[in-house]
């Protein structure tokens, strides 16, 4: 757990990675440095080296990269595989899918359908 001489403090990468998360479940939205680094109470320079760190390791993903001007933000990996996951795939897919997979597919979806009153 070393980077450039220094130890990583792991309380510091939970609570940044805590931050991150915590951000996107209260504001439904993802997350810059600053955010992070309100969420936390730690400072932007340690937030940081901590989503450095994070970034590498594969825990963090950052979601949205744009010149100089713009923030980037940051999710959980988790929950970017999610989203994509989910994501509707073209239609075009469709003619290369099993029959099986496809009334599978279905059914999750139903299933999901059924407990989303319950994650509100």
């Amino acid at each position: 757990m070393k980077k450039a001489g220094k130890k990583m403090d792991g309380e510091e990468l939970k609570a940044v990675y805590n931050a991150i998360e915590d951000h996107v479940f209260e504001h439904h939205k993802l997350c810059s440095i600053t955010d992070i680094s309100q969420q936390s109470g730690l400072t932007e320079s340690k937030c940081r080296k901590n989503v450095e760190y994070l970034l590498k390791k594969g825990e963090i993903y950052e979601a949205f990269k744009s010149g100089k001007t713009n923030p980037i933000v940051y999710i959980p990996t988790y929950m970017m595989d999610e989203i994509l996951r989910i994501q509707k795939k073209p239609r075009w897919l469709e003619e290369y899918s099993f029959e099986e997979k496809r009334s599978t597919l279905e059914e999750i979806e139903k299933c999901r359908e059924d407990i989303k009153p319950f994650e509100m």
